[in-house]
């Protein structure tokens, strides 16, 4: 019986070792154990993308030491992992970043807090995502800016996939102030998923002038191909010649008063009023210099070209530089016609300086600063600039089209 006994205790024995060496073999990796730190970034983020509804068109792809502070908000440090799937349409507020970060938690813990303080929902200027993410597991951080529910969806899947249920505090949808301070409505699930509708506007004839219309008639002609005719910059109107101003001669002289006989002593003659000098005549102001029509100048430098479908931007002070290259100063103008895909590597931006500026020192300025590679993904390839008058042209595009516009801008 106490062999039997001792036999029982010896199998129960290694009965348990077995199934601690099972629990090891499945235990928690010492990171954190959280799913995601077991997968490829790309797998991971494959995975929180999955059946999220209203996704716009994207593309995973890896940062690189170039374009990982842009994407991540974060300074590149060796080590350090990540991978975007931003929107393919530049003009849509979408963007899911994935980081994984070297040297442990509490690096991990110092990306998260810089992600965080330093995301930027309005890094497309002209558009801004809607909410705005960062959650990490271990040493895996995630960064959404979004539509609201297309942001909840991907963080749903993200807390889902390492074993954690999302609070419903973390779903709430913000609100958005409107013009005059006031709230509005949430937007609805696939507003910001759309590229931007541009203004409908009635079709406008634009009729050439005839041999025996009035030679004054301003209105644009067409080529025979529909581009418009090159309209040159008018001179501004000189003003008429001072005229002089005629001087009245003052009435005949005060004759002097002869003096009374019986008076002994002689009365004085008056001396004749003088008349008063004529004011010098004013220096007519000089004629304040007219504005260039960009979009006319644009329309005709693009004329014929081929080139990607473009909208038209103007150009103000806060993102002048990031359009032009160089800083924005008082009385500048600006145009851009950049393509509606930003992905797309082209851009085309007029700068007009003001009356005394100059604008080859703008030219030389932009050719010196332009970055061909500023779309990060692709180049353009060709960077060329030109100047005309108070007008200041950089083009970035392929060779054939850079040598096109710039060949019309010469022309004009």
């Amino acid at each position: 019986m106490k062999r039997l006994f001792a036999l029982l205790c010896v199998l129960a024995l290694a009965v348990s070792l077995a199934a601690c060496g099972k629990e090891e073999e499945n235990a928690p990796a010492a990171s954190g154990g959280y799913a995601v730190e077991e997968m490829d970034l790309t797998e991971a983020m494959e995975a929180i993308l999955k059946d999220v509804p209203n996704l716009p068109d994207y593309e995973i792809a890896e940062l690189t030491e170039e374009n990982f502070e842009f994407f991540a908000f974060l300074p590149y440090a060796e080590g350090v992992q990540g991978v975007t799937a931003d929107a393919l349409i530049n003009a849509m507020p979408h963007s899911v970043v994935l980081v994984r970060v070297a040297g442990g938690t509490e690096e991990a813990e110092k990306a998260e807090e810089t992600i965080r303080s330093s995301a930027d929902p309005r890094k497309w200027i002209c558009v801004g995502a809607e909410k705005t993410v960062v959650r990490r597991y271990g040493d895996t951080i995630l960064l959404v800016m979004s539509q609201a529910e297309t942001a909840n969806a991907i963080l749903q899947n993200f807390d889902a996939l390492n074993g954690v249920e999302t609070p419903e505090a973390d779903l709430a949808i913000p609100e958005r102030e409107d013009a005059d301070g006031g709230q509005l409505e949430p937007l609805p699930d696939d507003v910001l998923n759309q590229p931007a509708a541009l203004p409908e506007e009635e079709p406008v004839d634009m009729p050439t002038m005839a041999p025996d219309e009035d030679e004054t008639d301003n209105m644009p002609a067409l080529e025979d191909d529909g581009s418009a005719v090159p309209i040159p910059t008018p001179a501004p109107a000189q003003p008429d010649p001072p005229q002089p101003i005629p001087i009245q001669p003052d009435p005949a002289p005060v004759q002097p008063v002869q003096p009374a006989q019986p008076d002994p002593q002689p009365v004085q003659p008056v001396q004749p009023a003088q008349p008063e000098p004529a004011p010098a005549p004013t220096e007519p102001e000089a004629p304040a210099a007219a504005e260039t029509d960009l979009e006319a100048v644009m329309a005709s430098i693009l004329g014929g070209v081929d080139i990607p479908d473009c909208l038209n931007m103007e150009l103000t002070a806060e993102n002048f530089e990031f359009v032009a290259f160089i800083p924005y100063a008082e009385g500048w103008r600006g145009l851009s016609a950049d393509p509606i895909i930003g992905s797309i590597p082209h851009s085309v931006v007029l700068v007009e300086v003001p009356e005394g500026g100059d604008a080859a020192a703008a030219a030389a300025a932009m050719q010196e600063s332009a970055d061909p590679r500023k779309w990060i993904c692709v180049e353009a390839e060709s960077v060329q600039t030109a100047s005309k008058g108070r007008l200041a042209l950089l083009v970035m595009s392929s060779q054939a089209a850079a040598d096109a516009i710039i060949a019309n801008f010469n022309a004009m």
